[in-house]
């Protein structure tokens, strides 16, 4: 066999369901000198007889015994690969038939070590969720990469670092969160760019999910933040990192936090002005554009808790108070400012653990409300001071007034958003004709909400 242009590293974990179209996709890619290393991690579904099944003398098959983990399998397949170049391709995504092409055609003409790509997210039948758009050139990606990854793992197609004079800096590639501190730490060294085509197609489903590690996830990425953060060389607060690190993942800052966002922006602006680490003018609009954004979530639009209802339980208790919600969002993350919050959720996008006072439960949607054992298993774990009923949207909210049963022993108040909308009114009102409790309507600045008691008002 030629000696391969390109060893592609696809590592699998009881991926049946979608790793015959994974490869299917590498081995019709119109460049065709490749090798495509298949890293079992211990499967104990068909994936072996799948992979068996295809008859190409590219793929090269190598099983683990147990399950090591994503990151060691790409790390065992990388020591393996023989190719000038390196592309990633997990098991149950699907690369588009020009990928290798368009990557290596354009680092046979680049001094770029590492190159992502723009990619579609598609769910688990395989139908289109969104088409995700990430920065080109080195200068604005190295800046967005002080916020996130912004070039996705899954799309990577990089120099073979064993193949390379400084291949001492590659001992452990994903060691820690997933692929952002690698990136990170080759773009002080190498340049690492984006392609403007769609090259992948990026499958989310909730096997690959979880908040446990959506939480490690997190920390993870703000160890990698600080750690940029530093290379300013100036000195900051436990607060003003705080309020750096929210502001970089996009969070809800409150309104003391937001007084404090210009000074904090101009002290990282100057910083640069003497570092000259980024382009100043690209790092200005980079920081303008997530003021902004801070500024905006501060509000808390129509589609969560607003401030008028976040300021009256502010007002009710020094302490902490004891929340369980419906629902998780943006308002989840006011909340958490100052109480204790559980969160019962049905997508999970948004069941996230947002801090540690924080505990989100997974709770599909089951004959038209959350699956009730989920619900029913929080309920009896401890004490609420509040329930705050803001989900699951739309006319399956209706659905609490088939369980009725479940709140009869629970000492709580509770809270019904968006009573403005008829139906949710209604449902309100049933809901507290059935527990016997009274109720009062709060106007907020955009809708109303009520608080519904034993206790008369």
């Amino acid at each position: 066999m030629i000696s391969p242009q390109i060893s592609i590293i696809m590592p699998c974990f009881n991926a049946e369901n979608y790793l015959d179209s994974a490869i299917e996709s590498i081995i019709s890619q119109s460049f065709s000198n490749f090798e495509l290393l298949i890293i079992d991690d211990g499967s104990c579904d068909s994936s072996t007889n799948i992979i068996h099944s295809f008859n190409d003398d590219r793929i090269f098959y190598f099983r683990l015994e147990e399950n090591m983990g994503s990151n060691f399998a790409k790390n065992f397949g990388i020591r393996k690969a023989k190719g000038r170049y390196i592309a990633l391709a997990d098991g149950d995504d699907i690369s588009l038939p020009e990928r290798l092409k368009t990557q290596y055609d354009f680092m046979e003409n680049s001094d770029a070590f590492c190159i992502g790509s723009q990619y579609l997210s598609i769910d688990k039948e395989g139908d289109l969720i969104d088409k995700v758009i990430r920065p080109l050139d080195f200068e604005m990606v190295k800046i967005f990469l002080l916020a996130d990854n912004y070039i996705h793992q899954h799309t990577w197609f990089f120099r073979n670092p064993f193949l390379y004079k400084h291949h001492c800096l590659f001992k452990n590639f994903f060691q820690y969160s997933d692929g952002y501190n690698f990136i990170v730490s080759i773009s002080q060294f190498f340049k690492v760019q984006n392609l403007p085509d769609f090259l992948v197609k990026y499958r989310v489903h909730k096997e690959q999910l979880s908040i446990h590690e959506s939480r490690k996830r997190t920390i993870s990425g703000d160890n990698i933040r600080r750690r940029q953060l530093e290379n300013f060389k100036f000195k900051f607060t436990k607060q003003e990192l705080s309020l750096h690190l929210t502001l970089l993942r996009r969070g809800y800052l409150d309104d003391v936090e937001i007084s404090q966002i210009e000074n904090w922006i101009n002290k990282i602006l100057e910083a640069n002005e003497v570092r000259k680490i980024y382009d100043s003018d690209l790092l200005y609009t980079f920081f303008a554009d997530l003021g902004l954004r801070a500024i905006e979530n501060n509000k808390l639009g129509i589609w969560s808790i607003e401030k008028t209802l976040l300021n009256y339980l502010n007002e009710l208790s020094l302490k902490p108070l004891a929340i369980l919600e419906f629902g998780s969002g943006m308002g989840t993350e006011a909340l958490l400012k100052n109480h204790n919050v559980t969160s019962i959720e049905h997508n999970i996008e948004f069941c996230t653990q947002r801090s540690e006072r924080h505990h989100c439960l997974l709770a599909p949607i089951e004959n038209g409300w959350y699956k009730v054992e989920q619900v029913e298993s929080v309920l009896i774990k401890k004490k609420y001071d509040f329930v705050l009923v803001d989900g699951p949207p739309g006319d399956l909210r209706s659905g609490i007034l088939n369980h009725i049963s479940l709140f009869r022993s629970l000492d709580s108040v509770y809270i019904f958003d968006d009573i403005n909308r008829k139906e949710d009114f209604e449902i309100m009102e049933s809901f507290c004709s059935s527990l016997s409790l009274t109720y009062k309507i709060i106007e907020g600045d955009k809708k109303k909400f009520a608080v519904c008691s034993k206790e008369n008002f």
